[in-house]
């Protein structure tokens, strides 16, 4: 296993992280379905992670451990810059405002917009991390929403209200979950998916995620813990 492929080539990634979303994945079927490819550009993506030693020519992980690992390591080294803003985003917004920044707030598990991640998603995710940072973390749909941000609410020159970045994969952005509605958290803001919180934990405290016991249903099959 080298990964070469998985470090530098952003649908490498996206493929890997499609992969690991499911229990016993095989074939192409449920990458297209989740990515909204067509088969050849999954297949070339995947061709690349059959070279870095990480899947079967069946599309299977040769060990979903380290596909995870692999796919963590990336994550941690390979994020877009966050952008530091002057507050938090509005959470109760004009509609304008809303359409403008794409927070999607309306029908958080139904649309597109920002989702809260980092040690905030964790702990809703009931991940047993050590700290949880003060400042709220958020993931945005695209780049020119996140310019807008900077310039709707302002970059932080001073104390920081929120950090925003782009999302490595519009997947994120695109499969929230309604935090308060699912009694996750007290929170007007939708998460992200618990793999996202599984990779970024991954990179920060390995520890806690090893000691993650109430896991989701959504990714009860683990693949941090399969050999």
């Amino acid at each position: 296993m080298n990964g070469r492929h998985i470090d530098t080539n952003p649908a490498v990634r996206e493929v890997a992280f499609a992969i690991l979303l499911h229990p016993n994945p095989s074939g192409t079927q449920r990458i297209q379905e989740t990515l909204h490819w067509d088969e050849p550009r999954v297949r070339n993506a995947a061709a690349l992670l059959e070279d870095d030693g990480l899947l079967t020519h069946e599309l299977s992980p040769m060990a979903p451990r380290d596909l995870f690992t692999a796919l963590a390591n990336a994550w941690c080294c390979d994020q877009p810059p966050e952008a530091a803003l002057a507050s938090a985003p509005p959470a109760v917004a004009s509609t304008a405002q809303s359409a403008l920044l794409m927070l999607g707030l309306e029908d958080p598990e139904h649309e597109p917009g920002w989702a809260l991640a980092g040690s905030h998603a964790a702990q809703a995710w009931r991940i047993p991390v050590t700290t949880v940072d003060p400042i709220q973390r958020f993931y945005v749909p695209s780049e020119n929403r996140l310019r807008e941000a900077e310039q709707q609410i302002g970059r932080a020159t001073g104390a920081v209200g929120a950090y925003a970045r782009v999302a490595p994969m519009y997947w994120i952005t695109n499969n929230r979950f309604d935090g308060a509605r699912r009694q996750l958290l007290n929170s007007e803001w939708p998460i992200v998916h618990p793999l996202v919180s599984a990779l970024e934990v991954a990179a920060t405290e390995p520890a806690a995620l090893r000691a993650w016991r109430d896991v989701p249903d959504s990714l009860r099959h683990a693949p941090w813990m399969q050999p």
